[in-house]
């Protein structure tokens, strides 16, 4: 388990509270970070900020490191002796980035389908030429029908003529 976590991909600053006992004000103070890999380490400097911290900055470190589990430590060089305050696990990790990117497709056009009524008569039987009296009713029956009815009266006038011929 880690004790805490570090981004790979961006700038990290850690802060420690460090109190060094039993020294006297002219001894020579430094911080630093130690980061173990199976490779190599790395030292980060620390520096020294008022109220006893101790401000380290992790650069990123994508392409130098893998993600994982790595073991630190806080040194404080004070003089000549080193001194070993804190040993901690850090998780280095990639940072969460949400990247969206707008596509736009064109649906294509549905095919359009248009149908007509076509009316198709049967094929007539050779006629017989009408006599003079039975053209005149038909004349005489069609212009007395309105319109709407006319079609009704001519395929009526068409049955008798049908059925005369047979």
């Amino acid at each position: 388990m880690a004790d805490f976590e570090v981004h790979l991909d961006e700038e990290n600053e850690l802060r420690f509270n460090v109190t060094a006992e039993g020294t006297d004000a002219t001894a020579s103070v430094k911080s630093r970070m130690v980061l173990e890999s199976s490779k190599m380490d790395l030292v980060f400097q620390g520096t020294t900020i008022p109220g006893g911290e101790v401000s380290v900055i992790v650069p990123s470190l994508k392409g130098v490191l893998n993600e994982g589990l790595y073991n630190t430590r806080l040194e404080v060089v004070i003089d000549d002796r080193i001194f070993t305050p804190l040993q901690l696990t850090a998780n280095f990790k990639q940072s969460v980035k949400v990247m969206a990117e707008a596509i736009v497709t064109r649906r294509p056009a549905r095919p359009s389908v248009v149908a007509n009524v076509i009316r198709v008569n049967p094929p007539t039987q050779a006629k017989k030429p009408l006599t003079e009296d039975q053209s005149s009713r038909t004349i005489n029956s069609t212009k007395r029908a309105s319109s709407s009815s006319r079609n009704d009266e001519l395929r009526s006038l068409l049955r008798r003529v049908i059925k005369k011929q047979e």
